[in-house]
């Protein structure tokens, strides 16, 4: 399908593809696409704006990189890698800092960073785990299913009753989400 970013008319297509493979943790796709792309620095090019775009900085700094090995000295690549490890170098530090205040029993503001650290790269198991458990113990349920939901699409190789544990976990955390808004509408 990449023969059809030669055809603007096409592109939106195709980059919501891409954005869809993202979303479905699909790797193995866009890894062949990203080899599929060969030498094409445009379209690789495209494919690396739309994965860090999406939040996939790991498979946008390998396109990226793709440009750089078939155009050494391309700017755009450079820049694109530059600002890959400046938002993980980022959410790092932001991770480190919801982690302490987690242990010093500040959870409230813990929250605070894991959301940065998660907006920085989303694609963080850590924190997204530590997130959700953290959504939970404040009661905010829908929150916490739709972060363990996340959580396990980022761990497709979790153990299946590690993996079973979680699903159980989400479908508690959608009753319990149902509950509640039952209670308010009621007045309880």
């Amino acid at each position: 399908f990449l023969d059809e970013l030669s055809q603007p008319f096409l592109v939106r297509a195709v980059l919501q593809r891409i954005q869809r493979m993202v979303h479905h943790h699909n790797h193995l796709a866009i890894a062949g696409l990203i080899n599929s792309s060969g030498n094409d620095t445009d379209k690789l090019l495209m494919i690396g704006d739309t994965l860090k775009a999406n939040g996939d900085l790991d498979r946008a700094r390998d396109a990226y990189r793709r440009v750089a090995s078939v155009e050494p000295g391309n700017l755009k690549a450079e820049r694109g890698i530059q600002r890959i490890e400046r938002a993980q170098s980022e959410s790092q530090k932001s991770l480190r800092l919801a982690k302490a205040l987690n242990n010093w029993r500040q959870k409230g503001s813990s929250i605070d960073f894991y959301e940065e650290t998660l907006a920085q790269n989303p694609r963080q198991p850590e924190a997204r785990l530590e997130l959700s458990k953290l959504y939970e113990k404040f009661k905010h349920y829908d929150k916490a299913a739709a972060s363990y939901q996340h959580y396990l699409g980022l761990v497709p190789n979790l153990p299946e009753k590690e993996r079973q544990h979680y699903v159980k976990k989400i479908s508690k955390m959608k009753e319990m989400h149902a509950k509640h808004a039952m209670q308010a509408q009621s007045g309880m």
